[in-house]
């Protein structure tokens, strides 16, 4: 027999299935107490019951997080996700939050349905979201949902919407000067990572502005984060000409280090961002930014516990592994 859920009493009682929720709540005072008994008398004649989650927003302050992400696509992506859900978890049970961990589709129009359903069957009362682009369409819907919630890497402020971020801007311009100023560079080529991500925006500014502030002569290639669309991407580029190669990822690095040891050339120096282990294993020069997703995990949860921030941004680290 198919669940009943609050979508289900929403449609019976012809309102939106936030009013629904509220009802379910005996600390709401969203809605009036006439129309809440009008409800609650629906939900006994339709036998629904509430999941654990929504049971547990009976007790006072009992927050309900709902963690939003995408399938991975990239080895990056996997990573970054697979540490914020470690952190996450951990601090949010150190708060005596409940944290669920959501992941919705690709498919922009069918993942929004996919978290719009899991916002009301979760009774979420506060939500984590990762991994939305500049242009998508479920960025718009988003910002409307009836619920408090923190982005990440997306710098959409409002009433009901916090951001966090690491400062991509600064740590590229920083990242940039490190490079030139511990190198003999004379000409670079910078690679963006995929144009519809908002860190490859910031990263690409910052690029700029530190290589105008240097008189850097550099190079543009529009790259993306996929690993064979870069390769294919670079292969008519006359990777000789450049004795530094930034790059918008670490994972965009090791593709076109990959061509470059195919070409047999050295004395590049390379930069990335992220942080990836793998480039411990690197046979060229290699700078990155390290985003401390451990400190980023810690402060959403502090944002959640405290609401005292509207946005964050947060410290890196630049490394490098000397060759």
């Amino acid at each position: 027999m198919k669940r009943v859920t609050i979508k289900d009493i929403a449609v019976k009682a012809g309102v939106a299935n936030s009013t629904v929720t509220n009802a379910l709540n005996p600390e709401s005072r969203k809605i009036s107490e006439e129309k809440r008994q009008e409800i609650l008398k629906i939900v006994e004649e339709m036998n629904y019951h509430p999941m654990k989650s929504a049971q547990n927003l009976s007790h006072k302050n009992k927050k309900v997080v709902g963690f939003i992400m995408r399938t991975s696509e990239t080895f990056n992506d996997g990573l970054i996700n697979q540490k914020l859900i470690y952190y996450l978890n951990k601090y949010a049970h150190d708060k005596n939050l409940e944290l669920v961990t959501i992941i919705i589709s690709h498919d922009e129009e069918v993942g929004y349905k996919e978290m719009e359903k899991a916002i009301y069957e979760y009774n979420l009362t506060h939500v984590i979201i990762q991994g939305l682009d500049i242009d998508d369409y479920i960025i718009n819907q988003v910002v409307d949902l009836k619920v408090p919630k923190i982005l990440i890497e997306i710098p959409i402020v409002n009433e009901m919407t916090k951001y966090i971020s690491t400062d991509n801007f600064k740590a590229q311009v920083e990242l940039t000067k490190k490079v030139v100023s511990e190198n003999n560079v004379k000409k670079a080529l910078y690679i963006t990572g995929f144009e519809g991500a908002y860190v490859s925006v910031e990263r690409e500014a910052g690029f700029k502005h530190a290589a105008q502030k240097l008189n850097l002569d550099y190079d543009l290639v529009v790259g993306t984060f996929d690993r064979d669309k870069i390769f294919e991407k670079i292969q008519d580029v006359d990777l000789s000409k450049y004795d530094y190669i930034a790059c918008g990822s670490d994972l965009i690095v090791a593709t076109i280090a990959k061509r470059c040891q195919e070409l047999k050339l050295e004395n590049i120096v390379f930069s990335g961002f992220d942080g990836v282990d793998y480039l411990l294993y690197f046979e060229y020069k290699m700078y990155t930014v390290f985003q401390k997703i451990d400190l980023l995990s810690k402060e959403i949860i502090d944002m959640i516990i405290s609401d005292n921030y509207e946005v964050k941004l947060i410290d890196y680290d630049i490394t490098c592994t000397q060759k």
